[in-house]
């Protein structure tokens, strides 16, 4: 483990497009924090700690290597960098995807590559202090690199774990012990996926649901929901279906238990319309709420009243989510019957790529991802931190 300092750049207000000479990066204006090096940072997830703290994962190649490493920064909840690890081998390139608590600490994944072209995903385990203790190594090189999601993360009660990953065609989901071992491997086929980041695999009450995508074959412009639960040992004891009447080209993009109970199933949209689906406990359809946005939206979460956030990723039309131009991170805050109330939008002259987005206890909306933007390197870390 090597810690890192940071160049940070913080300052308030709203981050607007603004005419800079592309030699020379602007400075950002709202709520927003930049955290690189004169190399390459990345964010992909958010974790808040008891006392406000949040913890942000990624990559890095700001050390003497070059190679991309694993990092977490610790920030305060007024954007301080409070201190940041770095852990990796010369010659790997690795980069944490998810991050999440534990009853020991924490544990996360990251997506490794050799300079040989070697692929493999890694569980890492850390204590409280954020040391790495375990390492456990699972075979991804049947997958085509560039179709490899990672879906999903949970703890089990025991100790071990359950990690999903997408290929377009399928999503697996590994069963893991305690010591970081393979225990079973199952796959379930998959009918409809686009890239982006996705949230398929997550805990309720009663165990877990792994949720994937189907055609419906009896009307093609309806999709179903295949619910697949797992009991809380992370063995699958049923699954069910819920079709989703008008929801053609809509593909799955986060799974949010809700605090009365239900299960609000993201669909990010195609031409201008979104989806979320509320489900109960066995999986029964409850409603769909229809959100009229434009945009890749990848995120979900509850606010108070039975509200909701989404956010992701803008792109005006005509322009790809691979341009360097005019790509927008945004926010929508949605009613309970998903009526659009207020949309907010972070971005610089070239282009911001959201990767992960919490609504915190504070009433904070937090997102991270990677900015083409600003800082000093050809890409750094972005951290938002916007209280509206």
């Amino acid at each position: 483990m090597r810690k890192l300092l940071f160049v940070v750049v913080a300052l308030s207000g709203i981050l607007l497009a603004c005419e800079t000479p592309e030699t020379v990066k602007p400075e950002p204006t709202p709520d927003v924090y930049i955290f690189g090096t004169e190399g390459r940072e990345v964010g992909t997830d958010i974790v808040e700690l008891p006392n406000g703290d949040f913890l942000i994962p990624g990559g890095t190649t700001g050390v003497e290597d070059g190679d991309y490493d694993m990092l977490i920064t610790r920030i305060g909840p007024d954007g301080r960098e409070v201190e940041t690890w770095v852990y990796g081998s010369p010659g790997i390139n690795e980069s944490l995807e998810r991050l999440i608590a534990t009853s020991s600490g924490y544990a996360g994944i990251a997506a490794q590559v050799s300079t040989n072209g070697a692929r493999r995903t890694v569980i890492v385990t850390f204590d409280a202090e954020l040391r790495e203790t375990n390492r456990g190594f699972f075979d991804v090189a049947s997958f085509p690199y560039s179709l490899y999601e990672i879906t999903g993360l949970e703890s089990l009660d025991n100790g071990g774990f359950l990690m999903s990953i997408v290929n377009y065609e399928s999503i697996f989901l590994f069963r893991i012990a305690p010591d970081l071992t393979l225990e079973s491997l199952e796959q379930y086929p998959l009918w409809s996926y686009s890239e982006g980041p996705a949230n398929l695999l997550t805990r309720v009450s009663d165990g877990f649901w792994l949720v994937v995508e189907a055609d419906d074959p009896d009307d093609f412009n309806n999709s179903i929901i295949q619910v697949n639960h797992l009991d809380l040992d992370g063995n699958s004891d049923w699954s069910a279906e819920a079709a989703i009447p008008n929801s053609f080209n809509l593909t799955i993009s986060d799974v949010t238990p809700l605090s009365d109970g239900r299960i609000a199933v993201l669909m990010r949209p195609e031409n201008n319309f979104a989806a979320i689906a509320l489900l109960d406990s066995t999986a029964n359809l409850l409603e769909v709420l229809p959100v009229q946005v434009a945009n890749y939206t990848f995120f979900l979460s509850e606010l108070p009243n039975g509200k909701f956030a989404i956010a992701g990723n803008q792109y005006p039309p005509g322009i790809s989510s691979s341009s360097l131009n005019d790509n927008r991170t945004i926010v929508h805050g949605l009613g309970a019957d998903g009526t659009l109330e207020w949309t907010q939008t972070f971005g610089g002259p070239r282009k911001e790529i959201c990767e992960g987005f919490y609504y915190s206890s504070a009433g904070s909306f937090v997102l991270t991802g990677t900015s083409f933007s600003f800082g000093l390197g050809e890409t750094d870390k972005f951290v938002v931190l916007y209280n509206r």
